[in-house]
């Protein structure tokens, strides 16, 4: 298949999804481990420590990934309007 643009709707979406899997393990690893004194978070200079910890580690790397996906989807929006896309479609033989 090729397209002539794609849809910034789309690639944001999938990306955020894949940003919410992968940010949130390893935002959970950080907020336990600064729950039990192994390390500590900062935020505006500021330890962050405990159970307060445990919530602001995974949205602090979720909303870090977001800022970084959205340069990534602005990026391939305007290549998107400069060059055609090429998608490769592999259909599954189960379905």
């Amino acid at each position: 298949m090729e397209f002539k643009k794609l849809s910034a709707g789309t690639i944001y979406k999938h990306l955020t999804i894949g940003a919410l899997i992968g940010s949130l393990p390893v935002g959970l690893l950080f907020g336990i481990s600064s729950m039990f004194d192994m390390s500590s978070i900062k935020l505006n200079e500021t330890p962050v420590m405990g159970v307060m910890a445990l919530v602001v580690a995974p949205l602090f790397l979720f909303f870090v990934s977001i800022f970084f996906i959205t340069l990534i989807v602005l990026g391939l929006w305007i290549y998107s309007r400069i060059n055609k896309t090429k998608v490769y479609y592999y259909r599954d033989e189960n379905s």
